[in-house]
């Protein structure tokens, strides 16, 4: 093999590389994204729950009253 295509062999190499690195690094990303956003969502659910709870114990103390 000469020098050429040795160092075009590489250069394919480095492509394939940084190719798979990308496709990694943009699949994590996504990942990331749906349990960032799942995460959030839980978190308002929660919120909501307890908002919803409290106000039903405002009101029956206040049909108590």
């Amino acid at each position: 093999m000469d020098v050429q295509a040795a160092a075009m062999d590489r250069m394919a190499q480095r492509v394939r590389a940084i190719e798979t690195v990308s496709h990694a690094a943009l699949a994590f990303a996504e990942q990331k994204h749906r349990i960032d956003a799942q995460a959030g969502l839980d978190a308002s659910h929660s919120r909501m729950l307890t908002e919803l709870i409290n106000s039903l114990r405002q009101l029956t103390q206040q049909i108590k009253a």
